[in-house]
């Protein structure tokens, strides 16, 4: 599927625009019948509420979708409530309810994660310019490797300190994988330093997931994944805003999709100024 994206910095994104991309993306697959969606948790502030449903009614008219899970990126942080997580995903009672299960990765749990082959020493001392040179462990939520006929990912993306921009295969690592990871790709930003490395997409932090990802997505070659990656703002009363939606499939598509994604939040969320300001 060729990676797709809609939106610009002069008005939000109707539920229209949203619903046909949406559609549009998933029409390239046949019968569906089990899906799993892994989104962000509720320390993101998006439009995972609004595009969630959209994408569990296009499954089940369209898709004989029978079996939809949802699983929440909470990555280090707390496990979400069954009500904290159908307030994020949009998912009420009422929406199919038997054929859906909402679930919260627990990096506490390690009986849920399941062993990758480490991101290797040579790897990383080559990323990180002899700075780490050490293999890391790589461990993944259990969920992501049961037989699904597809896997869809959403991302929120804004410029982030320690991996450039969020989005993209950030929903894997940390999202849903082990402590280990977590730390290496934050020293991996410290030494570049966050004035270097917020608002880009080339560096040490962002290739480090990348390589992780390629492993989950080589380990479930034969499911289809997409990616959608969201751009927002908020109005004054501090209420989401959709400015774009990008979707792509594979690890090519991840990487134009955030691509895309990135580009617009640079116009949205960062303002240059003349000196460093003094805080």
């Amino acid at each position: 599927m060729q990676s797709q994206f809609i939106g610009n910095s002069n008005a939000p994104l109707t539920t229209t625009e949203i619903s046909d991309l949406t559609n549009t993306s998933l029409r390239h697959f046949d019968t569906l019948t089990r899906v799993l969606i892994v989104h962000p948790d509720d320390t993101r502030k998006d439009f995972s509420h609004l595009l969630i449903p959209q994408i569990a009614e296009e499954l089940f008219t369209h898709h004989g979708t029978q079996h939809l899970d949802t699983l929440s990126a909470s990555g280090v942080h707390n496990t979400l409530s069954e009500i904290e997580l159908r307030t994020k995903t949009g998912l009420t009672s009422e929406h199919y309810s038997d054929r859906v299960n909402l679930y919260s990765h627990n990096v506490n749990n390690t009986e849920e994660l399941i062993d990758l082959d480490p991101i290797s020493g040579e790897f990383l001392r080559a990323t990180t310019n002899d700075y780490i040179t050490q293999p890391v462990p790589l461990r993944l939520n259990s969920l992501l490797f049961d037989p699904y006929d597809l896997i869809i990912t959403l991302s929120g993306t804004v410029p982030h300190e320690a991996v450039g921009f969020s989005g993209g295969t950030k929903i894997f690592l940390p999202g849903v994988a082990g402590r280990e990871i977590i730390g290496v790709f934050h020293w991996a930003a410290a030494m570049v330093g966050v004035p270097n490395i917020i608002g880009t997409l080339n560096n040490p932090a962002r290739r480090i997931i990348d390589e992780g990802a390629s492993q989950i997505l080589e380990r479930i070659s034969a499911t289809p994944v997409l990616s959608f990656d969201m751009v927002y703002s908020e109005d004054t009363a501090h209420n989401v805003l959709p400015y774009g939606l990008g979707v792509g499939e594979g690890l090519q598509g991840f990487r134009e999709s955030l691509k895309s994604a990135a580009s617009l939040s640079a116009i949205l969320h960062i303002r240059h100024v003349p000196r460093p300001q003094q805080v």
